[in-house]
């Protein structure tokens, strides 16, 4: 018996530790959060989705977002513009917002009549592999582009996926 309760005694220690470690890595994960989230001005327009300001807008006691959606995945890849004039207008950004991807231009094309019901003006990007990347807005700097896919997750939840892609 007495073989028996030392061990038992031994794992409710390290049971116990593991409690203290788990707490610590939640915190660090909070802050984390904290320096990353973007503070994004409440109460705009969709005209701001369409700016290339570096020096976007921010105010502490606004509204900001959820840990959880302030993660913003970049991707990043060669690609061309459907149309030039596109291209004229974007040649020289380098973070595209995304909201949708398609293998065929046809689904592109009624995800862009959608996008332009709800007041954006979206193009599409054609990746090397193929894909139909319909485009919202483009950047010079990611900070920015960052606030742009946030906000745009905030005030239309059914583009939470949205991302941004890196012009390789």
């Amino acid at each position: 018996m007495r073989y028996l309760i030392f061990p038992l005694i031994a794992c409710m220690f390290l049971l116990g530790s593991c409690k203290v470690f788990k707490k610590a890595g939640k915190n660090e994960v909070v802050q984390e959060n904290k320096n990353t989230d973007a503070k994004v001005v409440a109460g705009t327009d969709n005209a701001n989705y369409f700016s290339d300001k570096s020096d976007a807008k921010t105010d502490a006691g606004n509204t900001t977002t959820s840990p959880a959606s302030s993660k913003v995945a970049v991707r990043s890849e060669q690609f061309s513009f459907d149309k030039d004039e596109d291209a004229a207008a974007n040649g020289d950004k380098v973070y595209f917002v995304i909201l949708g991807s398609y293998s065929k231009k046809e689904n592109s094309e009624k995800a862009k009549s959608i996008l332009v019901s709800q007041g954006f003006k979206p193009y599409t990007l054609v990746s090397e592999t193929g894909n139909f990347r319909v485009c919202v807005n483009a950047f010079k700097l990611e900070a920015p582009a960052r606030q742009c896919v946030l906000k745009i997750r905030t005030d239309f939840p059914q583009y939470t996926d949205a991302w941004l892609l890196y012009k390789k």
